[in-house]
């Protein structure tokens, strides 16, 4: 999908949604197109109503852009599934007067709204400056409140202070993820997955810290915390490869670097057998040694052997 609008404007879209003070993801389902949607039924209700699957019942508050915000389905919201939404709302919805929509109706001025009523939902219609017309709607709020001070409806504020719950958690995985550059796509929606659980395990992590330390104490940074799962997670599989007789000498070293600590060989002295062609030489030079390396038990020459202490 093309989104020309976002930061990375390619990829596979993911519908989300998270805790604003968290950034918790609590539900995620990719978008398909029209693929995804059952015929009959609108989009954005399709998504809506099953990410709000695990919280159903529980009077939390929704906050959504202009692209799922509809009159019928925060009605059914509110009335079906005991939850309250404040969003942003297209102007071209039927259901918005002429006096809403139209940015120079009676020469408004700069700092004004406009206030809608109509059952257990309320809309404002508010104007920042003389190029700009802002809609929001709720079924939170049932009065025209004004901030003196800002001169912005309530609702604004509380939009504005809740809409960056998924920024905020695309933020933190662009700053700190552990994707790698493909062209397959289910590799990268893989790495997509990880990324979510890297995020929402460090907000577990961080608030089982607070409730067991009442101290001055600091919880891990989240780098210091995805280096440390990182440790647990692959030191298992390090060690097992480890042990394999047959890997690159680089490979071994590598792992032995990771693991931070050094395998010092029984015997410092090359083993010896019977008369074998050096691996690391070329067959034209038909060179025939008698030692071996002592871990990978490989034939070697005097050409390619390293002489090391015990303690390197």
């Amino acid at each position: 999908m093309y989104i020309p609008s976002k930061p990375t404007r390619y990829g596979i879209k993911i519908v989300m949604m998270c805790d604003n003070s968290t950034k918790y993801v609590i539900d995620s389902i990719p978008y398909l197109s029209k693929g995804t949607v059952p015929n009959g039924q609108v989009a954005a209700d399709f998504y809506v109503k099953n990410l709000i699957k695990s919280i159903k019942g529980s009077n939390r508050n929704l906050t959504m852009d202009n692209w799922f915000c509809n009159v019928p389905l925060i009605l059914s919201l509110l009335h079906d599934d005991k939850l309250t939404v404040i969003g942003t709302i297209k102007k071209n919805k039927r259901e918005l007067p002429t006096q809403f929509t139209d940015i120079k109706f009676q020469n408004r001025t700069s700092d004004t709204s406009f206030f809608l009523f109509h059952e257990d939902i309320t809309v404002v219609s508010y104007k920042p400056n003389q190029s700009k017309l802002v809609t929001l709607i709720s079924s939170a709020h049932h009065d025209s409140s004004i901030d003196p001070t800002t001169k912005k409806p309530e609702i604004v504020l509380n939009y504005n202070s809740k809409k960056g719950g998924v920024d905020s958690f695309d933020q933190m995985t662009n700053n700190m993820n552990c994707s790698r550059k493909t062209k397959r796509w289910p590799l990268c929606f893989f790495y997509n997955m990880l990324n979510i659980a890297n995020v929402n395990a460090y907000v577990i992590y961080t608030h089982n810290f607070y409730n067991k330390n009442k101290n001055d104490e600091k919880p891990m940074s989240r780098l210091q915390f995805m280096l440390s799962l990182h440790k647990e997670l692959t030191n298992e599989w390090q060690r097992h490869r480890l042990s394999l007789p047959k890997i690159s000498r680089e490979l071994r070293t590598n792992i032995q670097d990771a693991l931070e600590e050094k395998q010092v060989p029984i015997n410092d002295k090359p083993q010896h057998g019977p008369r074998k062609y050096c691996d690391y030489c070329s067959y034209k030079k038909r060179r025939l040694t008698t030692t071996y390396c002592i871990e990978c038990q490989r034939p070697i020459c005097g050409e390619h052997q390293k002489k090391k202490c015990l303690e390197c």
